[in-house]
């Protein structure tokens, strides 16, 4: 991952983002301009789950931030100075994406330290191939493609006999 982008290097669908931002409009529009008695804001933790998988670090704070903003916005709007259960919906809206944004970063620094673990195990010679509780074969690594005869391509999502 790099350090000074917003963007990751993950694969994922370019429509991810156009999708984030649609959900992002839809949840404020139902949370601003209906007048349910729910916490409507609590799904902006999709979005921040979303933002997770193609933003680093600085992009998810952005767009964890961005939702608080449009959740006390949205409040505002909708309610005014006024408190009681509104006020308690919008609080518990705030909670639950401030923790999503901690854990999606959280998920975000284990994967890169996993990437960091697998790239120490191309670097040697030996075979290592990993496999799930299925025997679907999950890692292989240049060693392996060296022994086996088997690229990289070919043997990730195999059964290993």
């Amino acid at each position: 991952m790099k350090d000074s982008g917003l963007l990751a290097g993950e694969t994922t669908s370019p429509l991810l983002p156009l999708a984030a931002v649609l959900f992002a409009i839809a949840v404020f529009v139902i949370d601003t301009f209906t007048p349910l008695g729910i916490a409507v804001a609590v799904l902006y933790v999709v979005v921040v789950l979303m933002a997770g998988r193609f933003f680093q670090r600085p992009g998810v704070l952005f767009v964890g931030f961005a939702c608080i903003a449009l959740t006390i916005l949205s409040y505002v709007v909708q309610h005014g100075e006024t408190y009681g259960p509104a006020l308690i919906r919008c609080l518990v809206s705030i909670a639950a994406i401030t923790i999503t944004t901690f854990l999606a970063l959280r998920i975000q620094s284990a994967g890169a330290v996993l990437r960091e673990q697998a790239d120490l195990l191309e670097t040697t010679h030996d075979a290592i191939f990993v496999r799930d509780m299925n025997d679907i074969i999950t890692f292989w690594n240049r060693g392996a493609e060296e022994l086996y005869a088997w690229p990289r391509e070919e043997a990730v999502g195999k059964v290993t006999h």
